[in-house]
């Protein structure tokens, strides 16, 4: 057996254009941001530019993909959580999420209760909550068609909560969010 497969994160920017059809590559377009990991890796997601509001201070929405650089492999079972939240304070602050296979289907600016935004798990979750841009739960392939769906992220903080930066576990920045996916797969 050859081990697990390699995989990578690849973020973009909400507000460029569709980094299809080359979401697939690393710079492949002008929305792609950064990696944010590959291989066996912890990554951390962090969080600035808060748009105040009344009662809670909302972040821009962060976008990300989940691929694989190996044909070789069926991934599947793919869970996104996010196990370190050391940032938040339970009840008054929350990560959300959706996936879709839409670009943009949520504005730059995170609402609190947004549609189709789901509180993120701070366990691995019971069942998949992560497909292939079609719908498909099984990633078996090297091209834009597949990767995982959009992994939009957005962080909601109470009102008491400072601007700052929030997530990337360095100094001058609150706490940490260490996120990650969970997949089983099978070589052909």
């Amino acid at each position: 057996m050859a081990g697990p497969p390699t995989v990578h994160l690849y973020e973009f920017d909400i507000d460029e254009s569709s980094p299809a059809p080359t979401r697939h590559i690393a710079g492949g377009s002008a929305a792609y941001v950064k990696t944010l990991g590959s291989g066996t890796f912890a990554s951390y997601l962090e969080f600035d530019g808060f748009t105040e509001q009344d009662w809670y201070h909302g972040s821009e929405t962060k976008v990300f993909i989940f691929r694989t650089s190996s044909e070789n492999y069926r991934i599947y079972n793919m869970r996104y959580y996010v196990p370190d939240q050391s940032a938040l304070s339970p009840g008054v602050s929350h990560l959300q999420f959706a996936v879709s296979g839409a670009w943009a289907a949520y504005p730059a600016q995170a609402a609190s209760g947004q549609a189709g935004m789901v509180e993120v798990s701070p366990t691995l979750p019971v069942a998949q909550n992560l497909f292939v841009q079609d719908d498909g739960v099984n990633m078996s392939g090297i091209l834009d068609a597949n990767v995982s769906q959009y992994i939009y992220v957005s962080l909601i903080l109470g009102a008491s909560f400072p601007n700052g930066r929030y997530g990337a576990g360095d100094v001058g920045s609150f706490g940490r969010f260490e996120h990650r996916i969970t997949y089983d797969y099978t070589e052909p």
